[in-house]
């Protein structure tokens, strides 16, 4: 969608998730990331094509394009 170039795209979350505009995103913790680190704030949400779950579009707490190095997860396990 034009204009939401420099926004993010959370998907897959259950469709009984409450998400207000203005809501902070933070990580809840795994082996990799710390808890809390935050991630942006909603702007938008709505349901997916298929109505079974919802997604949320947010503002990036960081500039994206002045980001240097990333780490992507691809899987892990925990315990």
């Amino acid at each position: 969608q034009s204009g939401q170039e420099q926004m993010l795209r959370m998907e897959y979350l259950p469709s009984s998730a409450i998400l207000k505009n203005g809501d902070q995103v933070v990580t809840s913790g795994s082996t990799v990331y710390p808890r809390n680190l935050v991630l942006g704030k909603v702007v938008d949400a709505s349901y997916t094509e298929t109505g079974v779950a919802k997604y949320a579009i947010l503002t990036p707490a960081a500039d994206i394009r002045a980001l240097e190095q990333v780490f992507v997860v691809t899987g892990f396990q925990v315990g």
